[in-house]
């Protein structure tokens, strides 16, 4: 397969650009540390013999144009599309928040991912699979991560919105509501629940790719967890701490 992979530099995102050139598939990958990028893509060339093209560009100030030719270049048009990016200030985002790092996280989470999905559709073929990643944040309102949280469900409405919209014209769209995951995000956290390596979720996701559709959760428990989220009444609800 021919595959991009946006925000490839870190955590799950990086996890499914190691696994896909494991795989020997072709690879672009896009994130914003050209450094980071271009020493990711020297060690899979030389591990596993694969192509892989990179381009650093900020999430947070996406160029559309650019994104799209090197898209052209590097592979035609892809076959897998792996929207993985993310960000999430986890110690602050309880609000009040600073609109600069309101507009980032909006930004990353879903203005980039939706401007460059939507760049991409003239060009797919009908057998192009789209894979996006949401998280448990979004099941029900939250008294942290707000601003993350709703970011993520209007990711996960988009998601559904192209994959309704554009029925006949893409093979499959996925969105991973994933679980927690051992990352730096997480790192001094107390968690209620174990936590996924992002390597076990990387694997999943692409041996899933085109047999999966809507929404799905990641693992699979994270699905009981949630329906019993959803049917407590809120006067319940509001006295948890999520």
């Amino acid at each position: 397969m021919k595959c991009l992979v946006i925000g490839a530099s870190a955590g799950l995102g990086r996890a499914i650009t190691e696994e896909l050139a494991a795989r020997g598939h072709t690879i672009s990958i896009v994130a914003s540390d050209r450094s980071d990028l271009m020493s990711m893509a020297k060690d899979l060339k030389f591990r596993h013999s694969v192509k892989i093209s990179h381009l650093a560009m900020d999430l947070n100030q996406v160029n559309t144009k650019r994104f799209l030719r090197f898209i052209k270049k590097s592979l035609g048009s892809p076959d897998a599309i792996f929207c993985i990016a993310g960000y999430s200030k986890i110690d602050m985002d309880a609000g009040p928040l600073d609109h600069r790092l309101i507009d980032k996280i909006i930004n990353v989470n879903l203005s980039a991912p939706i401007k460059l999905i939507y760049s991409l559709i003239p060009i797919v073929k009908k057998n192009t699979h789209f894979v996006f990643a949401s998280s448990i944040a979004a099941i029900r309102p939250r008294k942290v991560n707000i601003v993350y949280s709703s970011s993520k469900v209007a990711l996960e409405n988009f998601s559904q919105c192209i994959r309704h919209a554009y029925a006949s014209k893409i093979s499959s769209i996925c969105c991973y509501r994933i679980g927690y995951m051992q990352t730096s995000m997480i790192f001094g956290q107390k968690l209620l629940f174990p936590a996924i390596q992002p390597m076990d979720a990387a694997r999943r996701i692409i041996e899933n790719v085109g047999k999966k559709q809507g929404i799905v959760y990641l693992p699979g428990w994270w699905r009981i967890i949630g329906a019993i989220l959803n049917i407590l009444p809120w006067f319940i609800y509001k006295r948890l701490n999520i």
